[in-house]
């Protein structure tokens, strides 16, 4: 099996398998929201962001509709453009109150007509949905979420801008965790906007501030402990062949720190457990290698990096959480020409697919701060409110501090 195919199942185990990651302990994270560790002296000072200002609009925007009552729940069918049925009128009004739809009715309103189509993919498209145009389950689903739901879920939103720093770098990655998605952004403005691959909720990706200080090209893999005894440990004992099929070198550990390399062929595998692996695990570098060709190498206590991968199929789907924490990006090479022209002065744009064909190292000049976030609902540069679900229930626990009064944050808002 390839790596690429290493990668796919590794993540598809991670659906099944109750894998969990002890991250190291921050001594200044939050209670409520334990993977996030900053937050200015005068949390008043962040109401400057603009989009802190759009997330209140959007607070005061959906309190009026919870004001108004629940909107019409869909049925438990599908809706399909081209279809007449009652509950498109349902549709409809629901798509009028969000906002999607501001358009005439059609001169049946029972008939799902163009004009509604567009105007649910405008729907789809801002809650993160596969962009069926059909009111499909997923759909349903979302637009059951109530006016007041989103309230609870724009409040939050509202209070983690208030951890953020009170001043941005004119240039900085922002990763937004809940989206999967990287921006490289300039003077205020997503000058590169990349899909991303996230941790998976039982290995979640911790939010933090870092910067990268190196772009590696062709890198190894060195094989976290758990992931080599829980995963790679079993499918070696069950076929002898699997790690060299892998390109994946052993290491025995040495006492002081140090390793030396071990011939596959002398390691009795099947002795080997959990409480007794000795060993590291090395991936060769390599197109098939599990971090790809580019890593982007950012100190930070949970050993997260943003990295290429040899499985590009994940950045085709809507729901994007199946790493084991770190970031992988799509079109990592754009992002790597970027990440270079920002930090090393004298570097050629393009140059980067040139670059890529031997290893090594790249230091910047000038680090990029890098931001993990986990923004559960946010303004995009059209305007439009977006929402995703709650993947690492992260939301949860902020929300109860702010009803319990520990934040102010619903207040500041208008509640």
């Amino acid at each position: 099996m390839p790596a690429g195919g290493l990668v796919r199942r590794l993540c598809l185990r991670l659906s099944h398998a109750a894998w969990l990651l002890a991250w190291p302990a921050i001594a200044l994270a939050l209670p409520a929201d334990p993977d996030w560790h900053l937050r200015p002296a005068d949390p008043e000072a962040v109401v400057e962001h603009q989009q802190y200002q759009l997330l209140v609009a959007a607070r005061e925007f959906y309190a009026a509709l919870a004001g108004q009552g629940d909107w019409p729940a869909l049925p438990d069918r599908d809706l399909v453009p081209g279809q007449r049925d009652p509950a498109v009128r349902d549709l409809r009004r629901l798509l009028r109150a969000t906002g999607d739809f501001s358009g005439w009715a059609s001169a049946d309103p029972e008939f799902f007509d163009g004009p509604l189509a567009e105007s649910l993919l405008r729907f789809q498209r801002r809650h993160g949905l596969p962009l069926t145009a059909r009111g499909d389950a997923p759909t349903r689903a979302v637009a059951a979420i109530t006016p007041a739901q989103r309230v609870d879920q724009l409040d939050v939103a509202i209070e983690r801008w208030r951890w953020l720093p009170r001043q941005f770098e004119s240039r900085h990655i922002w990763v937004n965790i809940a989206a999967a998605q990287v921006n490289l952004v300039e003077d205020g403005a997503v000058v590169l906007s990349l899909p991303a691959v996230v941790g998976h909720p039982q290995r979640p990706t911790p939010s933090l501030r870092s910067e990268i200080r190196s772009v590696t090209f062709r890198p190894e893999w060195t094989v976290p402990r758990s992931l080599a005894v829980e995963d790679l440990l079993p499918l070696q004992q069950q076929d002898p062949r699997f790690l060299e099929r892998q390109r994946i070198r052993v290491y025995r550990l040495e006492r002081g720190g140090g390793r030396r390399p071990v011939q596959l062929s002398q390691v009795d595998w099947k002795r080997l457990g959990p409480d007794d692996f000795p060993y590291t695990l090395v991936q060769e570098a390599g197109p098939e290698n599990s971090l790809g060709l580019v890593r982007f190498d950012m100190p930070n206590p949970f050993n997260v990096y943003l990295h290429d991968t040899p499985a590009r199929g994940f950045f085709r789907l809507s729901a994007r959480t199946l790493s084991a924490g770190c970031v992988r990006v799509d079109e990592p090479l754009r992002l790597a020409d970027a990440v270079l022209m920002a930090g090393q002065p004298g570097w050629v744009p393009g140059t980067t697919a040139q670059r890529v064909g031997f290893p090594g190292r790249e230091a910047l000049a000038m680090p990029l701060p890098v931001y993990l976030v986990y923004m559960t609902a946010w303004v995009d540069a059209e305007g439009q409110v977006n929402f995703r679900p709650d993947i690492y229930r992260r939301d949860t626990a902020v929300l109860s501090e702010l009803r319990t009064g520990h934040f102010a944050a619903g207040a500041t808002a208008g509640s």
